[in-house]
């Protein structure tokens, strides 16, 4: 019987110590609620669920940006609805102005609201803003296109155009004549069929916006789903291996203390 070297002590302590790893790494398991809470759990399929993580807050990432930009696209719709009533009551003032029953006073009455009318009109559309971005093309019929990132490598454009009162027609126009109201009407015609069909490509701009928001928000929930296969806690399965572990250590514990009584019982040899 050895004592200097008591062999039984040394093997009771090192299965002790490997039981008490594995306990506290099911209790680290536990405590974080994740299978993987760092590599030493799993180098390589903790790198693929950490890429998992990245490639979903990308995701999150470019589901703001495509928010964004129907944001943009919404602000500019409301800006031209806005603008469409506008030349509306142009029209109405024009008509009026065209017709010969309506006298000089009151199309000098009716020209000072037309000017009035233009100028917010211009005013509005030249002033539209969305995170103090300018929403319409400054002049021409240029439209106003920007770049919407939602994704690695992956763009898409939207646009809004040109919107301004000399792209609507009435930027020239008075109506303090018969025949300047029957010209006034015409180009309000004009500025309202334009500004209708730009408000028509937005409108399908805006539901193709919408399509993408579905689709990234779709892939969002799909790669959270993936990581969480790999990375999330069975908290069931784990607290059954980790009730384990706690009789085994506790056994081990016990067996440790019976090895070090060796050198205790070799004294009663000596009785």
């Amino acid at each position: 019987m050895f004592i200097q070297s008591n062999i039984e002590a040394m093997q009771a302590y090192r299965n002790l110590s490997a039981i008490d790893s594995k306990f506290n790494k099911s209790l680290n398991k536990l405590s974080t609620g994740l299978s993987l809470p760092n590599p030493g759990y799993g180098g390589g399929m903790f790198a693929v669920a950490n890429d998992m993580e990245a490639l979903y807050q990308n995701y999150i990432t470019a589901a703001k940006n495509v928010q964004d930009a129907k944001g943009f696209m919404e602000t500019a719709s409301t800006v031209m609805l806005e603008a469409n009533d506008i030349l509306l009551r142009m029209g109405e003032l024009a008509s009026r102005a065209a017709t010969e029953t309506t006298n000089t006073d009151q199309r000098i009455e009716m020209s000072s609201e037309w000017h009035e009318l233009r100028n917010n009109l211009q005013a509005l559309t030249s002033h539209a803003r969305y995170n103090e971005v300018s929403i319409f093309s400054t002049g021409g019929n240029q439209a106003r296109t920007l770049s919407i990132t939602f994704g690695e490598n992956r763009q898409f454009q939207i646009s809004s155009y040109s919107v301004s009162i000399s792209t609507l027609k009435v930027s020239d126009i008075d109506i303090l004549t018969v025949s300047a109201g029957v010209a006034a009407m015409s180009a309000v015609t004009s500025g309202v069929t334009l500004l209708s069909g730009l408000m028509a490509r937005m409108g399908g701009q805006i539901q193709e916006i919408d399509a993408k928001v579905n689709i990234i928000n779709e892939q969002m929930v799909q790669q959270k789903a993936m990581e969480a296969r790999i990375n999330e806690l069975d908290f069931a399965q784990e607290m059954k291996t980790f009730t384990s572990l706690q009789v085994t250590m506790q056994a081990s514990n016990a067996m440790v203390a019976q090895a070090n009584m060796k050198a205790q019982m070799v004294l009663q040899l000596f009785g």
